[in-house]
């Protein structure tokens, strides 16, 4: 697949999932992680809500504390385990 077509399956599992169910749509801020099998269905993983206490794993933190909310969701594709920087607890 390519990234649009990523991007696609991660939205809509976004808007069918994600978005109202949890805290009832209360919960303004949070992250996620997500796994897209071969069969092209999306698996939850992780689900935090948005604080400085959150690992920040594939992003810099200076990235995400600029990001406008308004913006389309940011997203990073994982292909191999050294994509992932380490977790430094």
């Amino acid at each position: 697949h390519d990234q649009n077509q990523i991007q696609e399956f991660l939205m809509k599992f976004f808007e069918d999932t994600i978005r109202e169910r949890f805290a009832e749509g209360e919960i303004a801020n949070y992250v996620f992680d997500v796994y897209l099998d071969k069969k092209n269905r999306v698996w939850l993983l992780d689900f935090n809500v948005w604080a400085r206490s959150t690992d920040s794993l594939l992003f810099e933190w200076s990235e995400l504390l600029t990001m406008d909310i308004e913006d389309e969701p940011q997203f990073r594709l994982v292909e191999t385990a050294n994509q992932v920087r380490q977790d430094p607890l």
